[in-house]
């Protein structure tokens, strides 16, 4: 009976492991983090195959099902990570400025300065954006609407551009 499962289990892991990967990546950009998921998936689809139903749906799209949640339940937690990550970072280089021990191409210093003289309103977001947090994100950040963050967003760039075009 051992044999038996560690044969189908083998089956399923050759036949699957490459499509099911790629739902991952689809996710999870960073290849080491989908490889991670791709185990603990792997663990969770062997552990509720016995509760599999054929009549519910085929069993790749139930495995893909089990990868995509998964892989999005993982970016999700990487969310309040990356709070954290961002916070230490501004920081780090709130110091490295100070010591004037950074140093940056004259085309990064001159978008900074810039930026940095538009009004906060349209500055924090951008900044924010620059950082990596979605229109979403932002918007929860600052406690305003998507349509504003976006707006805003929107509008500091092209005060940006009118800069540069002159």
């Amino acid at each position: 009976m051992m044999l038996a499962t560690k044969l189908l289990f083998d089956r399923i892991y050759d036949d699957y492991y490459a499509s099911l990967f790629n739902v991952i990546r689809q996710k999870i950009a960073d290849k080491e983090l989908a490889r991670d998921v791709l185990q603990e998936a792997f663990i969770k689809i062997w552990v509720a195959l016995p509760g599999y139903d054929p009549l519910k749906g085929g069993l790749y799209t139930w495995m893909a099902t089990i990868c995509s949640n998964l892989a999005l339940d993982t970016m999700r937690s990487k969310h309040f990570r990356k709070d954290v990550v961002t916070d230490q970072l501004e920081s780090k280089i709130s110091q490295i400025n100070k010591v004037n021990q950074v140093f940056m191409n004259i085309d990064r210093l001159d978008v900074r300065a810039h930026v940095k003289k538009l009004r906060s309103l349209y500055h924090e977001p951008l900044l924010l954006y620059s950082l990596g947090y979605t229109n979403s994100e932002i918007g929860q950040r600052l406690k305003i609407p998507l349509g504003t963050v976006k707006s805003r967003i929107r509008l500091g760039l092209i005060l940006l551009r009118k800069v540069w075009a002159v």
